[in-house]
């Protein structure tokens, strides 16, 4: 097993949930980034991109905005890039609209389903 990798699991507090939502990211420098979520924990996403990212952007911050099916923006959530690969940004969200996030992120999933 790689070293970095198994660092990077030790650390993990909490636990990561494949999970598929369109969002979008407003960099602090004024460039978008359209996106999928991969996996999301308490406290960040991992977002899948189709553009190359050809700059870096760690430690950046950012607002994310979840997309609907008619591409309406949920309320931003504060974040930091601290990781990123190149088809792939890892974001941290701020502590205090983590749960906001998970509720939002997740909402209709657990809804019964309605058969006519």
């Amino acid at each position: 097993m790689n070293t970095s990798t198994q660092n990077n699991d030790d650390r993990r507090v909490c636990e990561r949930i494949v999970l598929n939502r369109n969002v979008l990211v407003d960099l602090e420098g004024g460039r978008k980034i359209n996106g999928i979520t991969v996996d999301i924990s308490l406290g960040g996403v991992c977002i899948s991109v189709q553009e190359e990212l050809d700059e870096s952007f760690l430690q950046q911050n950012a607002r994310l905005f979840i997309k609907d099916r008619d591409d309406n923006l949920s309320p931003e959530f504060p974040c930091t890039i601290v990781r990123q690969g190149e088809n792939r940004l890892c974001l941290k969200l701020d502590r205090a609209k983590s749960t906001q996030f998970g509720i939002m992120l997740t909402k209709g999933l657990f809804k019964k389903k309605v058969v006519n």
